[in-house]
């Protein structure tokens, strides 16, 4: 579980020796599982280092360590916002005219959260890295060019799961994303989708979501046994930190989900269309060899394409431009048939174009 969790940073500043990744997805396994990790250890070291909450009442009838731990533990509420209060969502609950409070449950929770969403942005990376094992970097060893030849030819129509596994890893990229955006709008009480739009709408909707001050009830019992209520004033200032973080979150997924539609839709195009596979092999080579790629795009299946297209791009520019000549070459060879001659009464091998 550690590993997985320091994994992501630690391949953030590493980087991989072989690229099999688009950089949306890196995008996802990358910069966001590392952007998440950092600052849920932030957090963390804000709840641990400084004070997390800190309540006041006007009579000192419960230790304060003991106040701070009961609404730190049974959360805090705010009321619907009234003009003249005191501060936003903070006042009398009598002045309430029967709203329901607003509890926010939220707050001890955000570290883990947010470290636990980390986990899930990486974990189509570690499925496709197990899947994997290895198959790219010892394909991508060599970059002469009648090796890597000799292996397209000799194993055609072979990568129909290697290629299927890793297309669905990219879609797990896009479902996880999904997930993790419903997630934080159930974590946050059904305020995260619409809060990207709120924050232009209404300018205090960040107070009312993160309150940096908020009520928090005590009931105890009192020396003839009747249940006596205490108003506590609780002062959040982890929310300082919160607004901005999940503010940034909510821009941040709103990106990677229109560059993840684009990846899928992309993907759906080049297994559709020829024409647009040769023109992601265009990119490793150049114009003037469109027709050698045509050949070879029609010789291979989408799942052979595949298989090129990420070895090519872990090539060099010459060792690509030599694999395609040399795999040209090869894919467009007349293959010998064999035919009976009743003259030498023997088979004699007739070339025949592929």
């Amino acid at each position: 579980m550690l590993d997985l969790l320091v994994q992501p940073i630690y391949n953030a500043i590493r980087g991989a020796p072989i690229n099999t990744n688009n950089l949306v997805a890196k995008l996802h396994y990358k910069v966001t599982s590392s952007v998440l990790v950092i600052v849920g250890f932030l957090i963390t070291s804000v709840e641990h280092f400084g004070n997390a909450i800190d309540c006041v009442q006007n009579i000192e009838l419960v230790p304060r360590n003991v106040l701070h731990t009961y609404c730190w533990i049974h959360s805090t509420f705010t009321l619907p916002e009234i003009p003249n209060a005191a501060h936003p969502g903070v006042y009398k609950i009598a002045d309430a005219d029967g709203s329901k409070p607003v509890y926010h449950k939220y707050y001890q929770w955000v570290c883990l959260v947010l470290i636990m969403q980390s986990f899930f942005f990486y974990m189509p990376r570690y499925l496709w890295r197990l899947y994997e094992r290895g198959f790219f970097t010892q394909l991508c060893a060599t970059e002469d060019p009648y090796i890597l030849t000799n292996y397209f030819v000799t194993h055609r129509k072979t990568h129909y799961y290697i290629a299927t596994y890793f297309h669905f890893t990219e879609l797990l990229f896009l479902f996880n994303l999904i997930c993790q955006i419903a997630i934080t709008h159930i974590f946050l009480n059904y305020q995260f989708i619409p809060l990207g739009i709120m924050v232009f709408k209404e300018p205090g909707v960040l107070i009312r979501i993160f309150p940096r001050l908020a009520k928090c009830t005590f009931h105890s019992y009192g020396p003839s046994g009747d249940i006596q209520r205490q108003d506590a004033l609780c002062l959040l200032s982890q929310n300082v930190f919160n607004e901005k973080i999940f503010l940034f979150l909510w821009f941040w997924y709103l990106l990677l989900l229109i560059l993840s539609v684009f990846v899928t839709i992309w993907r759906l195009t080049t297994l559709c269309a020829q024409q647009v596979r040769v023109i992601r092999l265009i990119r490793y080579s150049n114009r003037n060899e469109q027709h050698m790629l045509d050949e070879i795009c029609q010789s291979l299946d989408f799942c052979d394409w595949y298989v090129l297209t990420t070895v090519s791009k872990n090539l060099s520019p010459i060792a690509c431009r030599r694999l395609y000549i040399a795999l040209y070459t090869e894919l467009t060879k007349p293959e010998k048939h064999y035919s009976f001659d009743n003259t030498s009464n023997g088979y004699v091998a007739t070339a025949a174009s592929a």
